[in-house]
């Protein structure tokens, strides 16, 4: 399953101002979007596209297969975007 993984700045620079340690990196998929401290990848390509910018406004992101990475210290699978359990 094709994922695209990006930055959030608005979180990144909440959590420097505040101190706190939000997740600030995103994984989406059409399944949903999970957040994460720490994402482990096997196969990746960073793409710029200022002319096509995500939905969220990111013009510099990574895509993967979903099944080559490793969340927070997890493999990936469909089910963490159903439990949403590393979002919390």
């Amino acid at each position: 399953m094709k994922c695209s993984i990006h930055v959030n700045r608005h979180i990144q620079r909440a959590n420097l101002k505040s101190g706190r340690d939000v997740p600030a990196i995103s994984v989406r998929t059409h399944l949903g979007t999970i957040s994460a401290h720490n994402i482990e990848m096997q196969q990746a390509v960073l793409i710029q596209d200022g002319q096509r910018p995500r939905s969220c406004g990111a013009t510099i992101w990574i895509e993967a297969q979903l099944e080559s990475l490793i969340i927070d210290g997890v493999p990936a699978t469909a089910e963490m975007f159903a439990s949403k359990t590393l979002s919390q």
